[in-house]
């Protein structure tokens, strides 16, 4: 009785052991680092933006949307993507995204819109406000390269194809591709996803002047100055 009552013990006791290292150590595994990336050039278009808010007649101009409509299947994901040796694509361990990729593009270019025009720019997701123009972009390419040697520090590249597209009308205005290239100064992720942050800000950069080249925050304006002048000539 007693040495049955003694292996039970010792039965429970091993049990309980086994669990708490368990919870140790699952505990102690390392988290991977989450990365966001922010506009840069926010800071050198401070004035400028100023300015061009200040000549924007929200009535008079049109609302622009911006939505991701494509991502290759490696990008749905979190994971900060590289390309390795034999064209292999793989993700940093230790490090992801704030969240998935079309998602962290898509706000990306939207903040730097908003920042530049103000309220002129929507999201796509409010059933509420009809935009008049979307600019959808279908993402291509965005990893670090390291061209056959882990060891070196990578080549960031961002390619998408951008599309200027009508509300009220079928077919797309203007498509254009939009790229950037960055090297990363040293093999480490904080440089990686500085070299990120940089690619994106010039491909964000491309996407606006593309913006201001289409003229499209302006027309409404001079579609109303048009009517106004076609009644009063009545």
């Amino acid at each position: 009785m007693c040495l049955h009552l003694f292996l039970k013990i010792l039965i429970f006791i091993y049990l309980g052991l086994g669990l708490s290292a368990c919870a140790n150590l699952e505990s102690n595994e390392t988290k991977p680092q989450i990365y966001r990336l922010v506009p840069q050039s926010l800071n050198e278009h401070k004035n400028h933006v100023q300015l061009n808010q200040a000549q924007l007649d929200i009535e008079n101009t049109n609302l622009i949307s911006i939505d991701v409509v494509h991502i290759p299947p490696y990008l749905e994901t979190s994971g900060i993507m590289l390309l390795k040796h034999h064209h292999i694509i793989d993700h940093y361990a230790d490090a992801r995204w704030e969240s998935n990729t079309d998602n962290m593009i898509e706000r990306f270019m939207q903040t730097q819109l908003e920042h530049y025009y103000g309220p002129v720019i929507v999201t796509s997701d409010d059933p509420r406000i009809k935009p008049d123009y979307t600019i959808q972009l279908d993402i291509r390419d965005f990893y670090a390269d390291y061209q056959d040697n882990l060891e070196n520090a990578p080549d960031i590249k961002f390619k998408l194809v951008m599309r200027i597209i009508k509300t009220d009308h079928v077919g797309v205005i203007g498509q254009y591709i939009l790229s950037g290239q960055q090297q990363a100064q040293k093999n480490t992720l904080k440089d990686v996803v500085h070299a990120f942050n940089l690619a994106t800000d010039n491909v964000g950069n491309q996407l606006l002047n593309k913006v201001k080249e289409s003229h499209i925050l302006a027309e409404r304006a001079s579609e109303n100055t048009h009517k106004n002048e076609k009644l009063s000539s009545h």
